[in-house]
């Protein structure tokens, strides 16, 4: 069975599949620890038709999430440093926190380069040297299922964005 891999922040819905097809078996795995709020989609299908309101958010946050993922996931074209920087300033963005050691620096937990290069749909060794050049720039720091972001903005800078 085909994998998709990808990366959701704080906040974020996961598994809408299910709103729309009821049968859809879209299966999600944590790679940190992570609190969830189940929702029947039955019932959730109904708060939507009652709120009018709460179904426009859910529909500007998908759309805002979806053209999101096209900037990242979909760039198949462009340089594997830029696709490798662009996930990770958008990780940083959505899931890092900041180190309670130094303040400008953004630590994302759980991943590995195992699980950019999935997402990415690359080659784990096109992964490593994309973010061998990021390390050597001395702009992330890779620890064992953790990167340690030191500039996000020079972290942009190498995505193009």
């Amino acid at each position: 069975m085909p994998t998709v891999s990808r990366f959701r922040g704080a906040g974020q819905l996961v598994g809408e599949a299910k709103l729309i097809t009821p049968t859809s078996a879209v299966r999600t795995r944590c790679l940190t620890r992570t609190v969830t709020l189940t929702c029947d989609a039955r019932y959730f299908n109904v708060l939507l038709r009652r709120r009018p309101d709460v179904q426009l958010a859910l529909l500007r946050s998908l759309e805002e999430r979806n053209r999101s993922d096209e900037l990242i996931y979909t760039m198949a074209t462009r340089p594997p440093l830029e696709r490798v920087s662009r996930l990770l300033a958008h990780l940083a963005d959505t899931a890092g926190v900041p180190d309670p050691r130094t303040s400008p620096q953004t630590v994302i937990s759980g991943l590995t380069q195992k699980d950019i290069a999935a997402a990415l749909q690359m080659a784990i060794s096109t992964t490593e040297n994309a973010i061998r050049t990021l390390r050597y720039h001395g702009v992330v720091e890779a620890r064992y299922r953790q990167f340690i972001v030191r500039n996000v903005e020079e972290l942009r800078h190498f995505a193009g964005t």
